[in-house]
C-alpha cells in the first residue's frame, strides 16, 4: 500500500479552503442540474442557469493564482504520475501547463483537478453554459490582465465598451466569485481586492487586436488632414467611440474631432440573409435546409449551434459559435469564437470558417496560436480533431475551440504573405451599391451542414423591400 499517496492525498484535502462539496462528479452531470432550471423569459432564464453554473464552479474549482492558491500549488498531487508517463508531475500548476502543451481543454482540466486561473474558470463557464443552453457566451479579455465570460451581449458589442454590451448582458466571473453587470467592470464595481476588468480606462480589452480607442487614437495622432484622406474608416471609429456616456469620454480626454467628415457617406455592411444547407447523401450535394434524418442518424442546425448524433456507434457531434452582427461597419473588428465537441466515435471532424467568392473584402485572423487550429489559405480557417485509434474508456468526450477575428476591409485590398492587407472601407467601386455588391462567409460543419451569412453595403437594392 502507498501510504505515502495517501498521506499527501489526505494532506491535500485537509487544507483545502472549506467549500461546499459539489454533488455533480462530471461536467455532464452539472449540465443536467442546469438544464433543469426552466424560466418562460428567455434571459431570465439564462441568467438562473448562469448562476447555477457560477455556484457549481466556485464550489468546485479553485483559484490558483491567488494567495492561498499559490500556496496549495505547492502541496504535491502525486495521484497524477499514475496516469503520465511524460514526466513526475507534483503540482497543479505543472498538470495545467502539461495540459497546455497537449492543447487540452482548459476549463475540462480544470474541473478535473478542482483548480484553475481566471481562463480556466472563464472557459469551464462558458463550456457550462453553452452545453445547458446559453448559446451567447464569449469570453472577454482586458490587458489587466484578466479573462472573463460575458453572457448574452448584443451582435457586434464591442468588448472595449460595456455600454454596447446590451441590458440582458451580465458577466458570471467564478475566478473573482461575483456576478456582476457590464458597467460594474469599467467601473470595478466588484469584492475582489484589485483592478481587474478597466478600471474605467486604463486598461483595454484584449482580444487578439487593436479595440477602438487604439485606433482612434492612431488617427488622432496621424491629424487631421489624415483623417480627412480616410473619412470611410474614420467615421465607424468615431462612431463607436461615442458611444461612450460624454461624462465617460471627458476623462478618456480623446476629444476627436466630430464634424471633420460631415457630409460624407459611412460604409458599413448590412446582414440580407442568414441560409442553411445540408448534405443529401443520395444526390451527393448540398440542399437548402434545417434538419437531416437517416434510419441510424440525425443533424440540425440553427444560427448558432449544429448537431448531430448517430445510433450506430453512438458519436455525437456539437458545433457552436458566435453570431456575426447585423450591422457591420468598415474595419471594424469582430471576435468570433467556434467550439466542437464531440462524444463517443471516434470520428474524424472538421470545422471550416471561410468567406465566399471575394475574400478580398474581408480580413481573417487567428489572434492566438493553436495547435489544433490551422490557417488552409487566404482567410481560410479549419478547427480539426485528430482522428484516434480508440476511444480510451475514460475519454468521454472530446472539446476543442478557436479564436478568430473577422475585419471587412472594403475594396482594393491585395494578399501578402498569405494575408489580406490594405482596403478602402468601400463596398462597391460606383457612386452606389449594385445588386452584384453581396459578400458571404460561411462556416461547414465537418461536410454535413453548411451556414452562409450574406452581407450587402448599406443602401444596396436588395435592401428595398427589407
Amino acid at each position: 500500500m502507498n501510504y505515502r499517496l495517501i498521506f499527501v492525498l489526505l494532506l491535500s484535502a485537509a487544507l483545502l479552503p472549506l467549500k461546499q462539496v459539489s454533488a455533480q462528479n462530471t461536467i455532464d452531470e452539472a449540465v443536467e442540474l442546469i438544464k433543469k432550471i426552466k424560466h418562460a423569459d428567455p434571459f431570465q432564464q439564462d441568467r438562473l442557469r448562469a448562476e447555477k453554473a457560477f455556484q457549481i464552479v466556485t464550489d468546485r474549482v479553485e483559484v490558483l493564482n491567488d494567495f492561498s492558491g499559490s500556496f496549495l500549488q505547492t502541496l504535491p498531487v502525486d495521484f497524477w504520475n499514475y496516469f503520465q508517463e511524460e514526466g513526475n508531475i507534483k503540482t497543479r500548476a505543472e498538470v495545467m501547463a502539461f495540459a497546455r502543451d497537449k492543447g487540452w481543454n482548459m476549463g475540462e482540466v480544470a474541473w478535473l483537478i478542482k483548480g484553475g486561473q481566471c481562463d480556466e474558470h472563464a472557459s469551464l463557464m462558458q463550456i457550462l453554459l453553452q452545453r445547458s443552453g446559453v448559446k451567447n457566451v464569449t469570453i472577454v479579455r482586458s490587458n489587466s490582465p484578466h479573462a472573463f465570460p460575458v453572457v448574452n451581449p448584443l451582435p457586434g458589442f464591442d468588448p472595449d465598451n460595456p455600454w454596447t454590451w446590451g441590458k440582458n448582458a451580465f458577466v458570471p466571473d467564478s475566478w473573482a466569485g461575483k456576478v456582476i453587470l457590464p458597467l460594474d467592470t469599467w467601473y470595478e464595481n466588484h469584492d475582489f481586492p484589485s483592478s481587474i476588468y478597466f478600471k474605467e480606462g486604463e486598461y483595454y480589452a484584449d482580444m487578439g487586436s487593436m479595440t477602438n480607442r487604439e485606433r482612434l487614437k492612431k488617427y488622432l495622432n496621424r491629424g487631421s488632414t489624415f483623417i480627412r484622406e480616410h473619412c470611410d474608416t474614420y467615421k465607424p471609429i468615431l462612431n463607436n467611440y461615442l458611444k461612450y456616456p460624454a461624462e465617460v469620454r471627458a476623462k478618456l480626454g480623446l476629444n476627436p474631432p466630430e464634424d471633420i467628415c460631415k457630409g460624407r457617406p459611412m460604409n458599413r455592411l448590412v446582414l440580407y440573409e442568414t441560409s442553411f444547407e445540408m448534405y443529401d447523401g443520395d444526390t451527393r450535394t448540398f440542399v437548402t435546409g434545417t434538419e437531416r434524418a437517416t434510419p441510424t442518424s440525425v443533424r440540425f442546425i440553427d444560427k448558432g449551434s449544429f448537431f448531430f448524433k448517430s445510433d450506430m456507434d453512438g458519436f455525437q457531434l456539437e458545433i457552436y459559435w458566435d453570431q456575426p452582427p447585423e450591422l457591420w461597419n468598415a474595419f471594424e473588428s469582430i471576435p468570433l469564437q467556434i467550439s466542437a465537441i464531440t462524444r463517443g466515435g471516434p470520428r474524424p471532424v472538421s470545422v471550416f470558417f471561410t468567406p465566399v467568392w471575394d475574400m478580398t473584402i474581408w480580413d481573417v485572423r487567428m489572434p492566438v496560436e493553436n495547435e489544433n487550429a490551422n490557417r488552409t489559405g487566404v482567410n481560410s480557417y479549419v478547427l480539426k480533431f485528430p482522428l484516434l485509434e480508440e476511444l480510451p474508456e475514460n475519454d468521454l468526450f472530446r472539446s476543442l475551440s478557436m479564436e478568430l477575428s473577422v475585419v471587412p476591409v472594403g475594396k482594393k485590398a491585395s494578399v501578402k504573405d498569405g494575408f489580406v492587407e490594405g482596403g478602402g472601407g468601400k463596398f462597391y467601386l460606383g457612386e452606389k451599391p449594385g445588386e452584384f455588391d453581396a459578400y458571404y462567409l460561411q462556416l461547414n460543419c465537418t461536410g454535413l451542414a453548411k451556414i452562409t451569412w450574406t452581407y450587402v453595403p448599406e443602401g444596396s437594392p436588395h435592401l428595398k423591400n427589407k
